[in-house]
């Protein structure tokens, strides 16, 4: 059986090199939604980033970039995101869990 008020609340972004989509909280989707965002594979897990502007192309991961917006500062070296599913594409704000320095 499935909640369908806390589906209502959430809405997938598209991921164009992966078959599954990113989750994110409505409050959050149209922020994100301003952004191209891709899947990073790695040995265990799928992530959702983008590439910033500028010659460097520092990659920033979709929940941390939510975090931030939930704390209201950009995370520091140190700090990590965690999903309480683990699910690393379920990006809505319920999912995300703060690590590290504070």
């Amino acid at each position: 059986m499935t909640d369908d008020n806390a589906l209502s609340n959430v809405k997938t972004i598209k991921l164009p090199n992966f078959d599954s989509p990113a989750l994110v909280s409505l409050e959050d989707a149209e922020y994100v939604q301003r952004f191209n965002w891709c899947a990073l594979k790695t040995k265990y897990r799928t992530y959702a980033i983008r590439s910033m502007p500028g010659k460097n192309k520092k990659k920033i991961h979709l929940a941390r970039e939510i975090m931030g917006r939930i704390i209201g500062r950009e995370l520091v070296k140190g700090e990590t995101v965690r999903h309480k599913n683990a699910n690393s594409l379920d990006c809505t704000r319920d999912n995300l869990i703060l690590k590290g320095v504070k």
